[in-house]
């Protein structure tokens, strides 16, 4: 699992994703309110999701983003 900040306006966006590889598809993981992107951390340890580019933000003002 790698994790970096994106800037966005005067704030920033946090997000969790695996190494992108340009032919797998993308999984987007949106969580709900007053959740963050961890209640989505066992997708990065289920082989299942390994075909997959996984992405998983923490929306702003939950989590780690601003």
């Amino acid at each position: 699992m790698k994790e970096s900040f994106i800037k966005v306006d005067d704030g920033y966006i946090y997000r969790r994703r695996n190494k992108a590889i340009p032919y797998k598809k993308t999984l987007l993981f949106v969580h709900g309110l007053g959740e963050s992107g961890l209640c989505f951390k066992e997708v990065f340890e289920d082989e299942r999701f390994n075909k997959y580019n996984i992405l998983v933000p923490d929306l702003i003002g939950y989590g780690r983003s601003s």
